[in-house]
């Protein structure tokens, strides 16, 4: 487990605000307020410098291109904030005792967030095997997120983390599919099951439209949670549709923590009360006179919290009344012969 976030009681919840902010530092606090008033743990944003992450002719990928942008540096230079606004945003969650986290996408970038003191690093699928810049963050020795959405296989995955050569306990390792959003019969949650065999802290990024998908990561294992989290999902961007709605959010916090309990609860409760108004006990069917021979037919089992348990009804058959007996008086051994 991670030494600087508690992890070990309940699922650690990320609010992925990405660059749903659109460009606007306002936008941003606003959703810092969200995620912490529906109970996330943390937010996290994507710090970079857009000169640093593509080349300015790459075209953008498809669902980036439903949101009208044709080129990715464009896309990436519209949204980008400076690292002076990302210190306004680390102040302010600090205000609102929130988490602060960024994905770094370039080694100035990932520099500036070690100056912020940034508890953990998370590294997106792209920099899965980015390993210039995997090299310059593992010197940080902070705990670290890995992203494995572009991962083929489970061999690139231990690839990174032989490089990283981290200990386990300051690494964490998320399903993710990077498909923005992703239909549910493709959220491949089964890779939990593969990615358990590491022993490394499981966690799940979910792109799908929806809580369902989370919920059954849970029961698979995973311990963190990331999800999109916008202002509006008619927004202007390429991330608003597959993201949380702010109506949507406390759903899927109650959602995460109640299947997290339900399956962590190691001792069934019982209510005493409840118990005792279903619990059988036997009775008599009918009138009996002293000396008859109790059998089956002439005993029932009705709720009652009085006279001797059904359970124990073999150890009745056969016995003989010492006395008359009414039809729905208690079975009980004063009644019966040893």
């Amino acid at each position: 487990m991670f030494k600087n976030i508690r992890i070990k009681n309940k699922p650690f919840l990320i609010a992925e605000i990405g660059i749903n902010h659109n460009g606007s530092v306002r936008k941003a606090k606003e959703l810092i307020r969200h995620a912490k008033k529906n109970g996330f743990d943390a937010v996290k944003f994507q710090t970079y410098k857009s000169e640093l992450v593509s080349s300015k002719n790459l075209a953008a990928a498809s669902y980036q291109k439903r949101a009208g942008f044709k080129k990715m540096y464009s896309l990436l230079r519209k949204y980008q904030l400076s690292f002076e606004e990302f210190k306004e945003l680390d102040r302010y969650c600090k205000i609102q005792k929130i988490t602060f986290l960024s994905t770094p996408f370039d080694v100035e970038s990932a520099k500036f967030l070690e100056s912020l003191n940034m508890k953990i690093f998370k590294i997106s699928s792209g920099d899965l095997d980015n390993f210039h810049l995997l090299n310059v963050i593992k010197k940080f020795k902070k705990p670290i997120i890995l992203s494995t959405g572009l991962a083929e296989n489970i061999y690139q995955i231990k690839k990174t983390l032989k490089f990283l050569n981290y200990k386990k306990k300051q690494l964490a390792i998320l399903h993710c599919v990077s498909q923005y959003p992703v239909q549910y019969k493709y959220s491949n949650l089964i890779k939990l099951n593969e990615l358990k065999k590491l022993k490394i802290t499981l966690g799940y990024s979910d792109h799908t439209i929806g809580n369902l998908s989370s919920v059954v990561a849970v029961a698979l294992g995973a311990k963190i949670f990331e999800k999109h989290i916008t202002l509006d999902k008619k927004m202007n961007g390429p991330d608003h549709k597959a993201s949380l709605s702010i109506a949507e959010l406390k759903l899927f916090v109650d959602n995460i923590r109640d299947t997290y309990e339900m399956i962590n609860l190691k001792e069934k409760k019982i209510i005493p009360n409840i118990k005792n108004l279903v619990t059988r006990r036997l009775f008599f069917s009918k009138d009996l006179i002293a000396n008859t021979k109790i059998t089956e037919k002439n005993i029932m089992a009705l709720r009652s919290n009085f006279g001797v348990f059904s359970r124990d009804y073999q150890k009745v058959i056969g016995k003989k009344l010492k006395k008359n007996v009414k039809q729905y008086d208690a079975v009980t051994q004063k009644k019966i012969t040893k």
